[in-house]
C-alpha cells in the first residue's frame, strides 16, 4: 500500500473536517426524493470526497427485504452519469455485501481471494470494504468499495464510509416513512 502523509490523505482530510463535510452531504441528500437519488448521491459523494477507486450502493428490495440490488456506481461499472451496466442482485446473507446487510456491521476484507464469500464483479478488487446503510436497526442497503491493492482499507476508511452511510440511511429512512405515510392516507 502506498502511504500518503496525513495532509494529502483524502480520508484523513475528510475525517478532520467531518462536521462540515457531512453538512454538505446532508444538503445534497435533502434534494433526494427517491432511494435511487440517494444511492447516486452517496456514490458520487463518497467516490469524490474519499477518492475511492470503486463504490457501489446496493439497496434492499422493498418487496420482502431479502434481496439487495446494485443501484448506483462510482468507478469502472459506471458508463455515464447515472448509468451503469450489469446490475448484480444478491440475497441478504450472500457474499460480503449480503453478509454486511445481514449482520448490520462493516465488513473489511484485506484479501478477497481468501474470503469464500467474495462475489467477483467487473474489475474485481483484491480488498473490499462493505458498510451497512442502517437506521434505527433497519437495513436499507450497503455501500461497497473494492480496491486493486491487497489490504488497502484501514480503520479510518471504515469510519469515513460509516459516516457517509449513516447520513444516507437516515435519508432513506425518511423517504420510507414518507411513502408509508402517503400509503396510509
Amino acid at each position: 500500500m502506498t502511504v500518503r502523509d496525513d495532509e494529502r490523505d483524502p480520508i484523513r482530510v475528510f475525517l478532520a473536517a467531518l462536521p462540515r463535510v457531512v453538512r454538505a452531504l446532508d444538503t445534497q441528500l435533502k434534494d433526494c426524493t427517491t432511494p435511487l437519488d440517494v444511492a447516486w448521491t452517496l456514490c458520487d459523494f463518497a467516490g469524490r470526497a474519499l477518492e475511492l477507486e470503486d463504490c457501489v450502493v446496493y439497496l434492499v428490495d422493498d418487496d420482502d427485504g431479502a434481496r439487495l440490488t446494485q443501484y448506483a456506481a462510482w468507478g469502472p461499472k459506471r458508463v455515464a452519469e447515472r448509468v451503469f451496466e450489469n446490475h448484480i442482485e444478491l440475497a441478504v446473507g450472500d457474499g460480503i455485501v449480503g453478509g454486511c446487510a445481514l449482520v448490520g456491521a462493516p465488513q473489511c476484507v484485506p484479501d478477497t481471494r481468501l474470503d469464500p464469500r467474495y462475489v467477483g464483479d467487473e474489475g474485481g478488487g483484491l480488498s473490499e470494504l462493505a458498510v451497512p446503510l442502517v437506521h434505527r436497526g433497519r437495513s436499507y442497503g450497503v455501500i461497497d468499495s473494492e480496491h486493486p491493492e491487497l489490504d488497502h482499507y484501514r480503520a479510518h476508511h471504515v469510519r469515513a464510509l460509516c459516516a457517509v452511510a449513516a447520513h444516507g440511511a437516515a435519508r432513506l429512512a425518511w423517504l420510507a416513512h414518507q411513502r408509508e405515510t402517503d400509503a396510509a392516507r
